[in-house]
């Protein structure tokens, strides 16, 4: 029961962190066109809120375990203040690799 906790956690987190990318993704850089297929979210021509995305923020900090995923949302916090938002909303495009290294799938 604890390792299914464990990787619930873990799934709720890197799903976090997708939801930050696309929000950059939609709001910010443009990436989708013919090489990025849309995702269900942009397809549903779903968005957040900035109050919804402070919360995914939140969440992010709350679903972290790990040294990993400490080191991802120290990460993404930092590209977020930094203003440099183009690799999050980037690593959404390359989400299939990024599962593979991380273990996902």
């Amino acid at each position: 029961m604890d390792r299914w906790k464990r990787d619930i956690r873990q799934y709720l987190f890197w799903a976090l962190a997708f939801e930050v990318g696309l929000y950059y993704r939609k709001n910010k850089h443009n990436y989708v066109n013919g090489s990025n297929p849309r995702t269900v979210f942009e397809i549903l021509d779903y968005q957040l809120s900035p109050e919804a995305f402070q919360h995914v923020l939140e969440q992010l900090r709350y679903y972290r375990t790990g040294g990993l995923q400490q080191a991802a949302f120290l990460a993404v916090r930092a590209l977020i203040r930094l203003g440099l938002t183009r690799p999050l909303a980037w690593a959404t495009c390359h989400h299939s690799t990024f599962r593979i290294l991380l273990g996902l799938g």
